[in-house]
């Protein structure tokens, strides 16, 4: 009877999206675009994710590109090409070392899990390759921080610094 009670309770456990509190270690095995990943995990399995705290250009023409062209008031093709260079900056981190340490944070409305990957979430902000948002919760030092880096990619007017004035999209 105790055996059945654990095995029932063990499926009902594993079914719930349960979040890491501790860090989660990975393989990234494609980069999606400038702030999606996909990550195989010490299991085995193979996820989508989304890094936390940063959103960097589409790189593919779509419905949010086209939003963000007419914020940003930038034509569609250096739009796209911001995307499309914030995706190979990724490409270029992950091709030096793909083997990461993450922490799941939220799980996104497209399916995919929010994490914040050590290094990369700071280096894409620091070479100013997205815009810092806080729509996964970030802890207030960790966004501040973030929000620093930015604003030194602002100012040496790097990544999409070199065409965008103000955090439009």
């Amino acid at each position: 009877m105790l055996y059945k009670i654990l095995l029932l309770l063990f499926m009902v456990m594993s079914s719930l999206n349960l979040h890491a509190i501790d860090k989660q270690f990975g393989t990234i095995v494609e980069v999606i675009d400038g702030d999606t990943v996909k990550i195989k995990n010490s299991a085995g399995v193979i996820k989508k994710m989304r890094l936390s705290g940063i959103d960097t250009p589409e790189s593919y023409n779509n419905t949010k590109a086209k939003r963000d062209t007419y914020k940003c008031k930038i034509l569609d093709y250096k739009y796209l090409h911001l995307g499309l260079s914030a995706k190979e900056f990724l490409q270029d981190m992950v091709a030096k070392n793909n083997t990461v340490s993450y922490k799941t944070v939220g799980y996104g409305r497209y399916h995919r899990d929010i994490v914040y990957i050590d290094g990369i979430n700071e280096l894409i902000v620091k070479n100013g390759w997205c815009i810092v948002k806080n729509y996964n919760k970030l802890s207030k030092d960790k966004l501040d921080y973030l929000r620093s880096l930015e604003q030194d990619a602002k100012d040496r007017h790097v990544g999409i610094w070199r065409y965008l004035k103000t955090r439009c999209y």
